[in-house]
């Protein structure tokens, strides 16, 4: 897997790897909208989250660290692997926030839960446009890299849709 280094210091959260915040939205935005379909708790959908995404980290992580080899040394490179896959945790954070803030303040919990999804769209377009941008596409080909990902949290807004 590639890991994405961007130059500017508002992209940090990105330097460390875009793939991880790719697949830790997706991997969110799945869970929220698979648990919105039995319950409107949106503790419930959070506690969901929080138990899952970070054992799908502790997973990818430790997949990744197997497949580079197991070599003397062990503990600086787990440590490392662990803290690049990191932002497959953080990209959970604005997702179940803004869902959580948004059913504290009198939001139905449909529509909560659909805000978090069309946020998880967003940050799947901009992971993607940063990513393509740094590696120097321009025109079509950046935007089918940015639209591609994009495409992947509508897909999930629409399961949404049609399984409700």
């Amino acid at each position: 897997m590639r890991e994405v280094r961007l130059r500017s210091p508002r992209t940090g959260f990105l330097r460390r790897n875009t793939a991880a915040a790719i697949y830790g939205t997706i991997v969110t935005a799945a869970l929220i909208a698979g648990d919105s379909l039995s319950t409107t708790n949106m503790t419930d959908i959070a506690v969901s989250v929080a138990v899952v995404v970070p054992l799908y980290w502790l997973a990818h992580a430790y997949a990744e660290f197997i497949a580079q080899g197991i070599h003397e040394h062990i503990r600086p490179r787990l440590v490392a692997t662990l803290r690049q896959e990191l932002p497959t945790v953080q990209a959970a954070v604005p997702l179940v926030g803004i869902m959580l803030v948004l059913g504290t303040v009198g939001v139905g919990e449909n529509a909560a839960v659909y805000a978090a999804l069309w946020l998880a769209v967003a940050e799947l377009l901009a992971f993607a446009f940063v990513a393509a941008r740094h590696n120097r596409l321009r025109g079509l080909a950046l935007l089918g890299a940015a639209g591609t990902s994009a495409l992947f949290g509508v897909a999930i807004v629409v399961l949404k849709a049609v399984l409700h």
